[in-house]
C-alpha cells in the first residue's frame, strides 16, 4: 500500500485545527513556559522534547526539519493530550480548565505504574503507535516496545514506572491491537 504522507499530514493538521480551533504549534524557543521547563527543570532534555500546555503544542526548535511522518506521530500523541484536557474539564469542555485539573493529577501523583500520569501517557503513546503503523514505518514493533520501556522507566518521565516488563508487555499489546485494527480498516491483508 502506498501512503501519501504529505496528504495524510495535511489532512491531520486540518482536522486538528477543526477539533481545536485555538491550538498553536510553536517552536520551544518561542514559548516562555517551555523555555522555563528546559532551563530550570529539564537540563538533560536540551529542548528536544514536545509537550502541550493549554492550547499550545511546544515542539523542538528543529521541528521544521522533521519528516512529515515524524511530525504526524508526535502531533497525534499531543492531540490525545488535548482530548484529555477536554475529558478532564469536569464537563465544561474548557481546555484551560481541563489542563489545570489534568496537570494536578499528572504532577502531584507519585511516579509509579498506577498513577494518572502513567495512564495519560499510555493513552497518548497509543496514538503514537497508531501513527507509526499508519505511515507504514516498517516493522517497528520491537523498536516501539524498547522505546516505551526506556521512556516510562527512565529519566524522561522521572521513572514513572519501575516495572520494565509490565511496560514491554503493554507496548506489545498496544502495537498488535493497533496494527490489526488499522489493517482491518484499510482492508490490508498480510496473511494474518
Amino acid at each position: 500500500m502506498n501512503i501519501n504522507i504529505t496528504e495524510k499530514y495535511s489532512c491531520f493538521l486540518t482536522s486538528l485545527k477543526t477539533e481545536f480551533p485555538h491550538v498553536r504549534i510553536e517552536l520551544s524557543k518561542n514559548v516562555w513556559w517551555k523555555k522555563c521547563l528546559d532551563e530550570w527543570f529539564l537540563k538533560k532534555s536540551d529542548g528536544t522534547f514536545t509537550t502541550t500546555l493549554f492550547n499550545t503544542i511546544a515542539v523542538p526548535n528543529d521541528f521544521h526539519y522533521w519528516t512529515e511522518s515524524t511530525k504526524y506521530e508526535v502531533l497525534m500523541h499531543e492531540r490525545e493530550h488535548l482530548r484529555q484536557y477536554k475529558r478532564y474539564s469536569l464537563g465544561t469542555k474548557n481546555i484551560i480548565f481541563g489542563a489545570i485539573i489534568m496537570g494536578i493529577l499528572y504532577l502531584f501523583c507519585l511516579p509509579t505504574i498506577f498513577t494518572m500520569r502513567s495512564h495519560f501517557e499510555k493513552q497518548a503513546y497509543e496514538m503514537s503507535a497508531r501513527a507509526m503503523i499508519e505511515c507504514e514505518c516498517g516493522d517497528r514493533k520491537n523498536w516501539f516496545v524498547n522505546w516505551m520501556a526506556k521512556t516510562f522507566c527512565g529519566w524522561e518521565y522521572v521513572w514513572m514506572c519501575p516495572f520494565k516488563h509490565h511496560i514491554e508487555k503493554w507496548a506489545a499489546k498496544v502495537w498488535d491491537r493497533n496494527y490489526k485494527k488499522w489493517h482491518k480498516e484499510e482492508g490490508v491483508n498480510h496473511g494474518e
